[in-house]
């Protein structure tokens, strides 16, 4: 977490109701802070790098 508390995180998830769906689920919490939603492995990298992610 950071030092707001908010758990950063990327969604890596090809079927796309099921990403939309845990997207928005995560971020109706209010304490996780989806910072990119992704339909491969290979374009979840680069946000991975860019916005660094909580690691878990």
């Amino acid at each position: 977490m950071d030092d707001s508390g908010v758990l950063r995180v990327v969604i890596a998830e090809d079927n796309y109701l099921v990403r939309e769906g845990l997207r928005r689920l995560l971020e109706d919490s209010g304490e996780i802070d989806v910072i990119a939603c992704t339909a491969t492995l290979s374009s979840c990298l680069m946000p991975c790098v860019d916005s660094l992610p909580t690691p878990c």
